[in-house]
């Protein structure tokens, strides 16, 4: 669309043509210049889209300019985002947010949903973890966006299609993630789509050396599914091999002092935390007689890079989760003393900074929590309880979380790089091994997880799983 000379006003060409193409609208108000592959999926109108992408291709960046686009042009709309887990709904709204302010308007909340923008206009722009109790009663978006589609279950998937106006564009993108699930089916043997491939070696951004070290740190196959896009079988496991030697990390520092006394020391790892503060959390799963009471001590931070993303060239700040001590408490101990070890270490962890010790209230776990209720902790306690079901819910200051969420969650974390274990801590190999030997089962009544060999405890990755969701949460 080219202006007549003189015969339309400025204002009115800008505002006809960002309506127009959200591309334009994107490189010219946004201040985001997309790649060829991301302004052809932005010049387009989709009524339903897969995007098939490589890691770090710009899922979020782009989905965060089609919805400020959506919501800027057409008022009292609803834009919906689902993702796997609530960090990412968090990470796509913090871009949303930057681009509203670009536009030269303040974000805000819309006052009902935690993770949500609302315009001036009245539109909306709302993100959502993939979670049933999350998403309910959203109806009429004008665009649904299905994040890292190939982590969402398809439960989740099917309760959320419905609603979608009549009108309304869906975009379903994601890395692959193996053969299985809605993404795979859609892409594979679904009718009435349009398919997007972004692959790393068709894009001007990824050098032919970062293409040869990725495939020789990855291996072939994990290479020709993550930068790609081939949807490679599966064998079932929860996380791959690669992404449990690569947790593995020299720049994790481990707590020094005797693991069975006061944690004396705490070193600073080699980075800078922008949050301003430490913040620590632990994770207590808990066992006495067949199972071992394991804790985990993770430390969260954010870390910025010594480079710029050359998108908008801002400095690239990651969010980090780094494991500092893992313990394993004997069998056979007390329940005296194991409230005593948790508290102990509580409060260890407080003189280094804020403080959440999330605690497995499940089964025998009830009357362990009632008891470190009355300790002298360092920090917040968040009671959980591990269900079966499909959803996580507080009531009476106790936590409900699914099995699933659990697992899935630090599932993900290890696969995006996120979570790092020092290689020096005690039973970080444990960890490792526990890990491998869980499974993904897939039966036509839903996902589960399960072992491998059942000889090999899950402790470590329990308490692990604790300490990150309590992460993610708070």
């Amino acid at each position: 669309m080219r202006r007549p000379n003189d015969s339309i006003p400025e204002e009115v060409f800008t505002r006809t043509r960002g309506m127009l193409d959200a591309a334009w609208f994107a490189k010219h108000q946004l201040g985001f210049t997309p790649d060829p592959q991301q302004e052809r999926l932005l010049s387009r109108r989709w009524s339903r889209c897969l995007l098939n992408c490589f890691r770090q291709w710009g899922k979020s960046t782009v989905t965060a300019a089609k919805a400020v686009h959506q919501a800027w042009h057409f008022p009292r709309t609803l834009t919906l985002v689902v993702s796997p887990v609530a960090r990412q709904s968090g990470e796509f709204v913090e871009k949303a947010a930057e681009f509203l302010r670009r536009l030269g308007v303040e974000p805000r909340g819309d006052g009902h949903n935690d993770i949500s923008l609302l315009l001036p206009n009245r539109s909306r722009i709302v993100g959502v973890p993939g979670t049933e109790g999350t998403i309910r009663g959203f109806s009429s978006a004008s665009l649904l966006v299905i994040d890292e589609a190939g982590w969402v279950r398809d439960s989740i998937y099917h309760t959320v299609r419905p609603m979608l106006s009549r009108t309304g564009e869906l975009w379903v993108m994601s890395t692959p993630n193996g053969q299985q699930g809605f993404f795979w089916q859609a892409w594979e043997f679904g009718e009435q789509w349009e398919r997007v491939s972004a692959r790393a070696s068709e894009n001007p951004r990824v050098t032919p050396s970062e293409i040869a070290r990725n495939r020789h740190d990855l291996g072939h196959e994990k290479y020709m599914q993550e930068y790609e896009c081939e949807f490679t079988q599966v064998d079932g496991g929860l996380v791959s091999r690669h992404a449990v030697d690569q947790m593995l990390s020299k720049d994790v520092t481990p707590f020094r002092g005797d693991p069975w006394g006061e944690l004396c020391h705490f070193v600073e790892g080699p980075r800078t935390n922008v949050a301003g503060k430490v913040e620590v959390f632990l994770g207590v799963d808990l066992g006495q007689k067949c199972d071992f009471t394991a804790i985990a001590v993770l430390e969260r931070y954010r870390e910025v890079a010594n480079e710029r993303d050359p998108r908008d060239f801002g400095f690239v700040i990651s969010r980090r989760f780094d494991i500092r001590h893992l313990e394993r408490i004997p069998l056979g101990t007390p329940w005296s003393r194991i409230v005593s070890r948790v508290a102990e270490l509580s409060r260890a962890a407080a003189r280094m900074g804020v403080t959440t010790i999330a605690v497995d209230a499940t089964g025998v776990g009830s009357p362990v929590v009632e008891s470190l209720r009355k300790e002298p902790l360092g920090g917040r306690l968040a009671p959980i309880v591990i269900t079966g079901g499909d959803q996580a819910t507080l009531n009476a200051g106790t936590y409900r979380v699914p099995r699933l969420d659990l697992l899935d969650g630090i599932a993900i974390q290890l696969e995006n790089g996120e979570l790092r274990v020092g290689a020096n801590v005690q039973h970080a190999p444990s960890l490792g091994r526990e890990l491998l030997n869980l499974k993904r089962i897939h039966r036509a009544s839903g996902t589960s997880i399960g072992a491998t060999d059942t000889a090999e405890h899950d402790d470590l990755v329990f308490a692990a799983s604790l300490a990150c969701w309590a992460a993610r949460k708070f």
